[in-house]
């Protein structure tokens, strides 16, 4: 029941993914990978192609807002909790979507949760735990 605060405008987006589906990324990249995450290792455990590591990015390669993630979670809530704005904080970016082409060509990875799904499960999760509030 407490005021949600969003810092700026709202308008900033971000790259949101589903902890499960950035899980999976993890599990993929390391049966994959093999010598480490250290720069210029290269190979791969069962398969024919080395991967080119020792970064990727993990993301959906959409950009969604705060005002948007709000709204959705106020939705699952199913309450229209207030929205305070605060000063937006120093030197944070305003747009941050990710690239997932690598990932997705070289170990065949792509974010399969849809944003209000993973969001709804979060939130479900958050409300299953003890003293949460309904």
């Amino acid at each position: 029941g407490q005021p949600l605060t969003v810092f700026g405008t709202g308008e900033q987006d971000r790259d949101f993914v589903y902890v499960g589906d950035v899980a999976e990324a993890s599990r993929l990249a390391s049966e994959r990978l093999t010598g480490g995450w250290q720069a210029g290792a290269t190979g791969a455990v069962g398969a024919e192609e080395p991967v080119d590591a020792p970064a990727f990015n993990v993301g959906t390669g959409r950009a969604t807002t705060v005002l948007d993630l709000v709204r959705a979670f106020r939705k699952f809530a199913g309450r229209d909790v207030e929205i305070r704005h605060a000063p937006a904080r120093a030197g944070e970016l305003l747009h941050s979507t990710l690239d997932p082409g690598k990932i997705a060509g070289q170990l065949g990875w792509k974010a399969s949760t849809p944003l209000a799904e993973g969001l709804e499960r979060t939130f479900r999760y958050f409300e299953s735990l003890p003293g949460a509030v309904s």
